[in-house]
């Protein structure tokens, strides 16, 4: 191989992206993260999900979409709703 092609390997190798969620980390050094609320963890901010079973550390950036996500989908079955009883309500009159 010359020099040219490892260049071109190591281009193309990435690090491995940080795990979303952190399970079973009560027993370990991660354990430090039920005092402050989360952790920073290679780099990136992990926050205790208190709402899923086993308590994992999520990535901070994975917890904020997942609450987006949510929040987007209770307001369009809420408009949804609206939009039954406005055309039940056509119905009757």
């Amino acid at each position: 191989m010359t020099e040219q092609d490892l260049a071109t390997i190591d281009r193309l190798i990435k690090p491995p992206s940080p795990p979303e969620r952190i399970h079973g980390w009560l027993d370990t050094q991660l354990s430090i993260a039920r005092f402050y609320g989360g952790c920073t963890f290679e780099g990136v901010r992990y926050v205790i999900d208190y709402e899923s079973e086993g308590h994992p550390l999520v990535r901070a950036d994975i917890l904020e979409a997942e609450a987006r996500s949510k929040k987007l989908s209770l307001k369009a079955e809420r408009a949804k709703e609206k939009m039954r009883s406005i055309q039940a309500q056509g119905v009757l009159a």
